[in-house]
């Protein structure tokens, strides 16, 4: 014990020399107990060395019994065993070795493990352990070792690791280390079991028999295919269906695939699945001692259509260019277009063939001479067939393929040819009726003209009866799909025309037929009819009890002379036919010889009548006329019955045909009665001469109103209107669904093409390279749908109207075959980028559709708003009324019917509702597609004005009106007031939507009458020669007071029921002024 002692926690030091004599003791003491700290240290390393021993060599053996189970299987070679053994026991205790000497590595680590073993040395020996031999001289040093030191004599610090632990951990690592080595003799003697075992086992495979279902067989690429095995008797602990390249010795080299069969039901059946079959094979059945012997799988492919493609080459006339449309099985070509079909097949065939799929041709198809590969994108092997034809009608035809073997294509792709007509020129006149002149009048004359492939020529043919068919070129070289106006003045003045002459005219347009020949095409034939400045019309009262037979008064008005006016339409008609029979033949139809001989046989007839009528004639002017006109019917007659050619012999027949009407029609009478009115009209009224005058007698300004009614001509434009608005719904509607399917197919690609750049591995890039080949059938169906709808839009009678669309339908095809093309490649980069164009084409023509079909809601909302304002407005006045007799308190059962509030205008009104209702939901169906905010809002207060039930309050006041209970009527009539101003304004609203506010609405009304104000301020600087409005007042007046004259030379019987009007008719166009002045 060394000097000092220990007094309340603190060190008394009596002589300081003391510890500077006691240095080497120090020493001594603190090389001791760093001894017995490398003791403490040696027996940690052991026990932890032959722990992590004991684990890894547990590992090891566990390794060495899956090697034994592969060796077994055949995987691996026998000898793997013995090296995973000496490498498993190496490296166990190479690792062990290096964790032990980690953990014991730490000086400081081993005395903090002492410290917690022993409380009472506190923290001593951490501190002593770090101190460094020339600090030991130091008093405080010296007295740290020396307790530390009398602490290690006083305790056993080895006690840290126990001597049992440590044993114990020696003891495991010895019996796992024993295990391993012994490891390899208990495989021997398994083995040696086994192999008696397995000998049993093979003498009895041997002597039973196996049954291998299908054996050598024939299947088509890309089938999947199932193989069992049967055995007679017990079945082996395990089978494999082991594969083989073809053409090769089989051994494990060749081997392609080993699949386990499994056992299904009870029976002594195994068997495999192989989900797809892309190769030849050999293959067998393999177990433990017993082998099939070796059966072939051939692969074969029915012949198939890859893809095909239509070069097309138009003709010249429509100056195209050539155009390549990849991957379709439908298009759409102009008439005399030179159509190849490019056929890609999966492999050579003995037989290609289109067949039509109605009666007609077949088509063979030949070998490629030169394929075209370098714009054939396809992947693996393909070889290309052609198939040309020469577009002259629409057809369908079935592909058939048939391969050496004699198998064919199981689906038959259908694959379609629709030809465009090369229809000729459209002409739409905007006076198609004949007309009458004055000698002096300059009649302006217009037409608008269009053709799908351009206009070469377009003018204006006229033929006045004594002189030679003049023809005026007003156009030429009109593009295609280009509607070109053309006008012309017709000059009677310059042309010398007189009183009762006839002329002729028409409008003609030339372009280029199928074969590239030029062609004509004229309009109907008209007539201007050059008449008197004066010409007398009584008007007839109808009211008038007395009136005189039709032959009386027909004498009244002419005699002979009116009776030629049924030979005018009997002879406009045979001018007419002759007409036609010249355009038929000129546009190559054929004229048949029956419909001259009927045209010679009407003529012939007319002259009969004419004869009759020609015998009445009594002054020398009339006898001359009428011997002209017959005259010129007999050559008429001896035209149509000649020999000559045709090109020859009907415009001959028709110069003299149009000579015996010119006559016929100086015949006439200059003074006619006409009576108008609401009621049935007289004979006299329907007599031959008035109705010849109809348009005459429109526009004189008769004192009694007369109702208006809709001509034919705007029924069918209406119609029409109505059948291409409800096309171009239809074809928004494809639109939209083409355009959505592109959208959600973009998505996906993108997704796609973002999984494929974050992919690992080859097995999830194999994945998405699957999923992207079922995307392109999806984009080859998206080619379908814009195949389908071009040809619709680019059909007849949309061609017109739809061209420049079908054109951008057209590129965004194109874009979606780029998509398709690079799909097939796996690049979706590229193919997203192509499908993103064609998305953003087919969303604007979308939303150029979409304006299209709004346009024709315009009218209808116009519509539906004047009529829903004139409701309120009636019922507003029905209101009132019902107000102003309930305030009146008039007795009674009965209310009165006269007011504006009676039981008819009710029932009236609900009638107006009901139709406003149906309109509006008739509205609502068809914009639905083009314009769901209209549809919506429409619905809305359709859907309101039935919940509120207007119409049947309307009904129930005006029963109650009708039984004269007008306080409880009037409680009906405002609940429905309410609910049709609610529909007013819900009506409001929506047309807003469609035709903007009320102030827009202004200004567009505005324009339109400045426009029409410009227009007839343009016509009136070209009238000159228009005289002044108060001249032609005062002319009137004269021709008034002069017609009353006449007018009192009738019969009493019509002097105070008629009214006579004289018109003296001034041409109100421009007069030239002679050089005279």
């Amino acid at each position: 014990m060394s000097e000092g002692s220990m007094n309340e926690g603190r060190f008394e030091i009596n002589d300081s020399t003391r510890f500077d004599n006691r240095a080497g003791i120090a020493e001594r003491q603190l090389a001791r107990i760093r001894r017995e700290v490398r003791h403490v240290t040696t027996r940690l390393w052991s026990r932890s060395f032959w722990s992590f021993l004991t684990v890894f060599l547990i590992v090891c053996l566990c390794l060495l019994w899956m090697t034994v189970q592969v060796e077994r299987a055949g995987q691996v070679p026998s000898q793997s065993l013995w090296i995973v053994m000496v490498i498993g026991s190496v490296m166990s205790v190479v690792v062990a070795w290096a964790y032990a000497s980690r953990m014991t590595k730490d000086t400081a680590g081993i005395a903090s493990k002492i410290e917690s073993k022993f409380p009472s040395l506190g923290e001593r020996l951490i501190t002593t352990s770090e101190l460094e031999d020339n600090t030991v001289d130091r008093p405080l040093a010296q007295l740290l070792i020396d307790q530390t030191h009398d602490h290690f004599r006083s305790h056993d610090w080895q006690s840290v690791v126990s001597s049992g632990s440590l044993w114990t951990a020696r003891l495991i690592g010895l019996a796992a280390f024993a295990g391993v080595l012994s490891f390899s003799a208990f495989r021997n003697r398994v083995d040696d079991r086994a192999t008696m075992i397995l000998s049993a086992e093979k003498e009895a495979l041997a002597k039973q028999q196996v049954i291998v279902v299908p054996g050598n067989t024939e299947v088509e690429r890309g089938t999947s295919l199932v193989v069992s095995a049967e055995f007679s008797r017990n079945l082996p602990e395990q089978t494999y269906w082991v594969m083989y390249e073809p053409g090769q010795e089989v051994s494990p080299d060749t081997q392609i695939s080993r699949l386990p069969m499994k056992q299904t039901m009870s029976d002594p059946i195994v068997a495999a699945f192989l989900p797809s079959v892309e190769q030849k094979m050999l293959y067998r059945i393999e177990s433990d001692g017993w082998t099939s012997e070796t059966y072939s799988i051939d692969v074969f492919e029915f012949p198939q259509l890859r893809r095909s493609d239509a070069l097309l080459r138009y003709p010249a006339y429509t100056e195209l260019p050539d155009r390549d449309v990849e991957d379709t099985l439908k298009v759409t070509v102009v008439e005399g277009t030179n159509v190849t079909w490019r056929l890609i097949l999966n492999k050579p065939v003995a037989s290609c063939r289109l067949d039509a799929a109605k009666a007609g041709a077949s088509i063979e198809c030949n070998l490629a001479d030169q394929p075209a590969e370098s714009s054939v994108s396809l992947m693996g092997d393909y070889v290309i067939y052609e198939a040309k034809l020469h577009a002259t009608e629409s057809a369908d035809f079935v592909l058939n393929l048939t391969d050496s073997e004699g198998r064919q294509n199981k689906f038959p792709p259908k694959i379609s040819v629709k030809v465009q007509p090369n229809k000729p020129p459209s002409m739409d006149l905007d006076q198609a009726r004949d007309v009458t002149v004055s000698a002096l009048q300059e009649l302006e004359l217009s037409a608008s003209v269009r053709d799908d492939f351009g206009v070469t020529r377009t003018g204006l043919s006229y033929l006045r009866e004594s002189d030679d068919e003049v023809e005026v070129v007003l156009a030429s070289e009109v593009a295609r799909n280009t509607k070109q106006k053309v006008q012309h003045l017709l000059d009677f003045e310059a042309m010398q025309a007189e009183v009762d002459d006839l002329v002729s005219f028409y409008f003609w347009a030339e372009d280029l037929d199928a074969d590239g020949n030029p062609r004509r095409t004229e309009s109907d034939l008209f007539f201007a009819e050059v008449r008197p400045f004066e010409e007398i019309y009584r008007q007839g009262d109808p009211q008038s009890g007395n009136q005189s037979d039709p032959s009386q008064q027909q004498g009244q008005q002419g005699g002979a002379g009116q009776q030629a006016e049924e030979l005018i339409k009997v002879q406009k008609q045979i001018v007419a036919a002759i007409w036609n029979q010249i355009r038929d033949h000129l546009s190559g139809k054929i004229v048949a010889e029956e419909d001259i001989d009927v045209i010679g046989e009407s003529q012939a007839s007319a002259l009969e009548q004419f004869n009759e009528v020609a015998s009445e004639v009594s002054d020398d002017k009339s006898k001359a006329f009428a011997a002209e006109v017959i005259e010129k019917m007999k050559a008429t007659i001896d035209t149509l019955a000649s020999e000559t050619e045709l090109e020859d012999r009907l415009p001959a027949a028709r110069r003299s045909a149009q000579g015996a009407l010119s006559g016929l029609m100086k015949l006439r009478a200059r003074e006619f009665e006409i009576t108008r009115g609401q009621q049935q009209q007289s004979q006299s009224s329907s007599s031959s001469s008035n109705s010849s005058r109809q348009q005459q007698i429109n526009e004189l300004e008769l004192d009694q109103d007369e109702s208006r009614y809709e001509t034919q001509q705007q029924a069918q434009a209406e119609t029409e209107q109505q059948q291409q608005a409800a096309e171009d719904r239809q074809v928004l509607s494809r639109l939209r669904e083409l355009a959505r399917r592109t959208e959600d197919l973009m998505e996906e690609l993108a997704k796609l093409q973002s999984a494929l750049e974050q992919a690992d591995d080859e097995q999830e890039k194999e994945e998405i390279e699957r999923q992207l080949k079922r995307l392109r059938e999806q984009q080859q169906e998206l080619l379908r749908m814009s195949d389908d709808l071009e040809s619709r839009m680019r059909s007849e009678e949309n061609s017109e109207r739809m061209a420049e669309q079908a054109d951008q339908l057209q590129q965004s095809r194109e874009n979606l075959q780029q998509a398709s093309e690079a799909t097939e490649q796996n690049d979706a980069s590229s193919a997203l980028a192509s499908g993103r164009r064609a998305e953003q084409q087919l969303e604007e023509l979308t939303e150029d559709f979409r304006q299209r079909t709004a346009n024709a809601f315009d009218q209808q909302m116009r519509d539906m708003r004047d009529e829903v304002s004139e409701l309120e407005t009636e019922q507003e006045r029905i209101g009132q009324s019902m107000r102003e007799q309930v305030d009146e308190a008039t007795p009674g059962l009965r209310g009165d019917e006269t007011t504006d509030a009676s039981p008819e205008r009710l029932e009236r009104q609900a009638e107006r509702l009901t139709e406003l209702l149906e309109q509006m939901q008739q509205t609502v169906e068809q914009a639905s597609e083009s314009e769901p905010l209209l549809a919506e809002k429409l619905y809305d207060g359709f859907r309101e004005a039935r919940q509120s039930q207007a119409e049947r309050q309307l009904e129930n006041a005006a029963e109650l009106v009708r039984r004269g209970f007008m306080p409880q009527a009037q409680q009906f009539e405002q609940e429905a007031s309410k609910g049709i101003e609610s529909l007013r304004e819900t009506i409001d609203e929506a047309a807003d939507a469609v035709l903007g506010d009320s102030t827009e609405g202004l200004r567009r009304a505005a324009q339109q009458l400045e426009q029409l104000r410009e227009g007839v301020q343009e016509e009136l600087e070209r009238e000159a020669g228009i005289q002044n409005p108060d001249q032609n007042d005062t002319s009137q007046q004269q021709g008034q007071q002069q017609g009353q004259q006449q007018g009192q030379q009738l019969p009493p019987e019509h002097e105070q029921n008629s009214k006579s009007v004289r018109l003296k008719r001034v041409s109100n166009v421009r007069k030239k002024k002679s050089p005279k002045g």
